[in-house]
């Protein structure tokens, strides 16, 4: 798989909110504490909702997001050259790390190892679990 910038690649991580759901992001401060009150796919925040960051010192704000699977902005989404999109880690310009591959209406979500599934993986064929193992 090659990527159609290589200019562009997000660095970042997954967070898990309060309440489950998986957030990625490259600017997400780890060390805070995040709740998500949305549309979630698979437990990856996905759709419209509200991001709420709660403060070591008692604090909390909140943003409302329009989330592409974990993603809350375009520059965390990796566009493929086939037209696919990745939100998660990449190493010399391939899949790394867990994320998420949107291929077509097929929904891939696990580990990837040098742009391929490698170990756990989740596939959907639109929104219907076609796949679950290793």
């Amino acid at each position: 798989m090659m990527f159609a910038s290589c200019a562009s690649l997000p660095a970042g991580q997954w967070v898990k909110t309060s309440d489950g759901v998986s957030l990625w992001s490259s600017s997400l401060d780890t060390l805070s504490n995040y709740s998500w009150s949305g549309n979630s796919f698979d437990s990856i925040a996905n759709g419209k909702g509200t991001v709420t960051k709660f403060g070591s010192d008692g604090s909390s704000n909140s943003y409302t997001s329009n989330m592409f699977y974990g993603a809350s902005t375009s520059e965390d989404i990796v566009q493929l050259d086939d037209g696919s999109k990745f939100v998660g880690n990449t190493i010399d310009n391939k899949m790394e790390g867990y994320g998420v591959l949107c291929k077509g209406q097929d929904k891939y979500i696990g580990y990837f190892h040098e742009g391929k599934p490698n170990g756990f993986l989740r596939w959907y064929k639109g929104d219907v679990l076609y796949y679950d193992g290793f």
